[in-house]
């Protein structure tokens, strides 16, 4: 009889799902990498070594973690079984659709967080994670007074392969739409400036886009220190752009996370590029995630992000919803 066991878990079968499979079976080839959709019905054309379609066989065959990648509003509901075993779980963007969560899933939560993720791969970005050096080092602009942070591409050209109409992105009720969908910039100019004390958001549709959610927003926010940073976030551009400007006393500098540089303009018209990391696979960002959290899985090593961090991303989604609809200020602490 064919063994039921597997070594790893992947919940989903969307591209997210399909990618964590297949880095599962390239670092670990001799492992056996399991597979189920979020509704529990068969998983077609997966590359999986097994294909359950029970949650409980499914938890009560995981050898060492399970990676949680359907759409976001069902993060943990799916979660929520695999808890029970105490199974490690990598669980990917946003961690929910909704900050509220179940006291029977949040209890859950607080016992096994040392032993789960959150999958804002960008902390795993080389170009970023110097970028935030450069910032907590203060040497090569000084004091900063000002950041302007931009992510936008077109909707469309995200995925070939569907209609980008029925994705995750442009659904609400899966947890699309431009904040929870990019939520990366959330959590990373938490992670790098610190604390937010105060929103001020407007959230838009444009109706070019023919989707229920919304396609742009517009913000600012204030950190703890005082310092605003302006935020746009969009499906609409045809020129994809992932940028965070940061003007200080002695020049400013510009993280780009699409080129994978970081250009510094100093004094008498000075431009340097400080950093560059030429044709770089984003993939490696998601190879080095799930190295990182195999060590978390083993408590050898901290969660990255962590539950409760990537819980107040979600609850910062909602406060920013909350300004645009009441058009006024609203008080993170």
């Amino acid at each position: 009889m064919k063994s039921s066991h597997c070594d790893y878990l992947v919940v989903g079968n969307g591209n997210i799902a399909k990618r964590h499979i297949a880095n599962l079976k390239k670092l670990f080839p001799k492992s056996i990498v399991g597979n189920i959709s979020s509704s529990g019905r068969k998983v077609k054309d997966s590359e999986a070594d097994i294909i359950y379609e029970d949650f409980k066989l499914a938890a009560n065959n995981i050898k060492n973690f399970a990676i949680i990648a359907s759409p976001s509003s069902r993060h943990l509901e799916n979660a929520l079984p695999l808890m029970k075993k105490n199974i490690p779980l990598l669980i990917e963007k946003p961690i929910s659709n909704k900050y509220k969560v179940e006291k029977s899933i949040e209890r859950y939560l607080l016992k096994n967080e040392l032993i789960m993720d959150v999958g804002y791969n960008f902390r795993f970005n080389p170009c970023l994670i110097e970028f935030k050096k450069i910032i907590e080092e203060r040497k090569l602009i000084g004091n900063f007074f000002s950041i302007v942070t931009q992510v936008g591409q077109y909707l469309p050209d995200w995925r070939n392969n569907i209609d980008y109409r029925k994705s995750v992105s442009a659904n609400k009720n899966l947890g699309g739409g431009v904040l929870l969908e990019l939520s990366h910039e959330l959590d990373y100019l938490t992670w790098v400036f610190g604390n937010f004390e105060s929103v001020f958001c407007k959230v838009s549709n444009s109706g070019f886009l023919e989707i229920d959610v919304e396609d742009n927003i517009d913000a600012v926010i204030t950190t703890k220190n005082k310092i605003n940073i302006n935020l746009h976030m969009d499906f609409l551009q045809r020129d994809p752009k992932r940028t965070c400007e940061v003007h200080g006393q002695k020049g400013s500098i510009t993280l780009d996370l699409i080129k994978n540089n970081i250009i510094f303009n100093g004094p008498n018209n000075t431009v340097k590029k400080i950093y560059e990391k030429k044709n770089y696979n984003k993939n490696e960002m998601y190879l080095n995630m799930i190295l990182h959290f195999k060590e978390v899985s083993q408590k050898l090593k901290k969660p990255k992000v962590g539950i409760k961090n990537a819980l107040n991303t979600v609850k910062l989604v909602e406060l920013m919803k909350k300004s645009s609809l009441e058009k006024k200020v609203i008080d993170l602490k």
